[in-house]
C-alpha cells in the first residue's frame, strides 16, 4: 500500500526578517501526489514568502480518502481564508486563485492573497 502521512506543522524562518508572521494550512490528498504537492507549497509559496521577509508556519493536513484535493488556506485570528484551490467549483466563487499546482505562473498572485 501507499505511504500514510500524518498532519505536521512546520516553521520556516523568513530569509531577512520583517518581525512578521504568517499562517498557512494546506490540505491535501493523502494518496494522490502528496509528497509533489507539499513540494509545491515549500518551493514556491513559502519561498516566496520566506525571501518577502515572512515567518510562515505551514500545518500540512493529509486528506484522507481524497480524489487530488489540494487546497491552501491564510489562518488569521483563527479564520481560514482560501488563497488557492484546485476545485474551480467549490471555490472560485471564493476568490481563490484556481489551478492543477502552485507554480511560477500562479504563484505571485497567491502571494499577494495572502500579504493584502
Amino acid at each position: 500500500m501507499g505511504t500514510s502521512h500524518t498532519k505536521e506543522t512546520i516553521e520556516y524562518k523568513a530569509s531577512n526578517q520583517n518581525e512578521k508572521n504568517i499562517e498557512l494550512l494546506a490540505e491535501m490528498c493523502a494518496s494522490w501526489g502528496y509528497g509533489s504537492t507539499k513540494s509545491q507549497v515549500v518551493s514556491q509559496l513559502i519561498k516566496n514568502l520566506t525571501d518577502l521577509g515572512y515567518n510562515v508556519n505551514c500545518t500540512f493536513e493529509p486528506m484522507n480518502g481524497g480524489n487530488g484535493e489540494f487546497y491552501v488556506y491564510h489562518v488569521k485570528d483563527s479564520e481560514k481564508k482560501i488563497v488557492y484551490s484546485n476545485n474551480k467549483k467549490l471555490h472560485e466563487s471564493k476568490n481563490a486563485v484556481i489551478g492543477g499546482k502552485i507554480n511560477s505562473s500562479n504563484v505571485k498572485e497567491i502571494v499577494n492573497k495572502i500579504i493584502a
